[in-house]
This record gives structure tokens, C-alpha cells and sequence, in this order.
């Protein structure tokens, strides 16, 4: 609905649209203006019901675009907060694992599974 009384607002532009062009050509004289439009003046507007019998073919919505970004590390922190406050360590660790392997990450499951199960000296010599 709020489509249409768009193209509504548009179609009832449009006459004002044109005067305002007229006028500009006649550079603003009024004499010059009439002179010019009298046959276009003397003319009859036709309004047509837009409301209800045109319909919008668009699907979209109405207003700014939606952006799709990547969230920055502070949000994600924050979206996960609820989470690792919840969760065990080896809860959350099995989970990672699970999701890099499914994810075709081999390569990080290894590291993380290496790291996870060894003892906690293990990755920092792994780091240096």
C-alpha cells in the first residue's frame, strides 16, 4: 500500500512538473509563458484513480538499502558473551573443532585439536 500511494505521490507530481519546465522555457514572463502555453493551458488535466488501479510490481522496501557488513571484535565479543559465560571450555573447544573439520578447515582442526589436548605449555612452544 505504501507503494502505491508512492507512485500516487509521483503521478500527481508530474503536471507540476511540467508547468515548472514551461515556466523555466519561458524564462519566467509571464506574458511570454501564456503566449507560448496557451493551446497546453486551455487543456484538460486528467487525474486517474492510482490507488487502486495501479499496482506496484516492486518487492523491495522502502527507504535506505540494507548494508551487509562484518561485524568488528567488539561486537562480536558481545554477541558471544552470553555464550562462553554459559559453556565449558571443552564444550566450547569441541564445538570449534567440530566446525573447523565440518568447514574443511583441516588444517586449523589439527592445531586447535593438538593445542586443546595437550598440556598448557604446549602452545606457547608451538607459538614460538
Amino acid at each position: 500500500m505504501l507503494s502505491n500511494r508512492l507512485a500516487a505521490g509521483q503521478y500527481l507530481m508530474m503536471p507540476y512538473h511540467v508547468l515548472e519546465v514551461r515556466w523555466k522555457r519561458a524564462a519566467r514572463h509571464s506574458d511570454r509563458f501564456l503566449q507560448k502555453n496557451s493551446s497546453w493551458l486551455k487543456g484538460s488535466l486528467q487525474v486517474h484513480d492510482v490507488m487502486t488501479s495501479q499496482t506496484c510490481t516492486s518487492q523491495g522496501h522502502v527507504g535506505r538499502p540494507h548494508k551487509s557488513y562484518q561485524l568488528d571484535r567488539k561486537s562480536k565479543t558481545r554477541k558471544v558473551k552470553s555464550l562462553v559465560e554459559e559453556t565449558s571450555q571443552e564444550e566450547l573447544s569441541l564445538a570449534m573443532k567440530l566446525t573447523m573439520r565440518q568447514g574443511g578447515k583441516r588444517d586449523s582442526f589439527a592445531i586447535v585439536s593438538e593445542i586443546s589436548c595437550a598440556s598448557p605449555q604446549r602452545g606457547t612452544r608451538m607459538k614460538g
